[in-house]
């Protein structure tokens, strides 16, 4: 009898000991995985632009996925089509904001990402000649209110040497894209504001207006989709300027 209860003590002991010993290593580990971010873990979130998507596909309704997605990861990388829905962009410090193509690559593997703070980043503004000047000088007050009062580091403005000329189109399929017929003065405005130590850039583009718009519907196409219905037509050929900078 008194053996039984010795040998039970004794394995009661060591279940005890063994059970403490995973507690500490749990421990040391949720420390470990705090003060580490390569252990971080990280979820990335696409919603397809200019394809009429269920969730994402109409300014800004993305952002409510992103929030509850954020909430269960460390990190969540996401794209422009999740963050910003036309003037409104809700900042999550748990959201890294990549541009789309950068993303693509990132997920098959080809490029690295590594975060930078607000004050890491210097924007450069490229603006499409196209623009006339009183609307020119609009979007550069923007860009100083900007700097001024939220304290973004607006370190260059380039104005494009010649039009981009953007157009908007409509696959067979409904989904919106375009063309921009002179990507050289594109790029080569990109290039200069790298060149200025840039390492983010907004574009402002001249898009056509309703009225010079022959190809498809488009008083039709931009009503319907202020309804909550159809596809943004600028949406796709947006995501094609973002994607040949960011590609060169």
């Amino acid at each position: 009898m008194y053996l039984k209860v010795l040998i039970y003590l004794v394995i009661l002991n060591e279940i005890t000991s063994l059970i403490n010993n995973k507690i500490k290593k749990l421990i040391n580990n949720i420390k470990s995985h705090q003060n580490d971010h390569s252990s971080d873990y990280i979820g990335v979130m696409i919603i397809p632009t200019g394809i009429g998507a269920k969730i994402g596909g109409y300014a800004g309704d993305g952002l409510p996925s992103a929030r509850l997605l954020s909430s269960v990861v460390d990190q969540l990388i996401v794209h422009p089509n999740i963050m910003n829905g036309a003037m409104m962009y809700w900042n999550n410090k748990k959201c890294l904001y990549v541009e789309g193509y950068a993303l693509d690559e990132f997920a098959s593997g080809s490029i690295g990402l590594s975060p930078l703070t607000k004050k890491q980043q210097r924007v450069g503004l490229l603006i499409d000649k196209k623009l006339d000047d009183k609307l020119r000088t609009r979007h550069i007050q923007v860009a100083e209110a900007a700097r001024a009062t939220l304290g973004i580091d607006i370190s260059s403005v380039v104005v494009t040497s010649s039009p981009m000329n953007v157009s908007i189109q409509l696959s067979s399929t409904g989904a919106s894209w375009g063309t921009v017929d002179n990507i050289e003065t594109m790029i080569a405005g990109a290039q200069e504001l790298i060149s200025n130590g840039c390492t983010a850039i907004a574009v402002v583009a001249r898009f056509p207006e309703d009225n010079e718009i022959d190809e498809i519907d488009a008083v039709g196409l931009f009503d319907a989709y202020r309804r909550g219905e159809g596809v943004d037509a600028i949406a796709g050929v947006e995501a094609l300027i973002s994607h040949l900078i960011t590609k060169k």
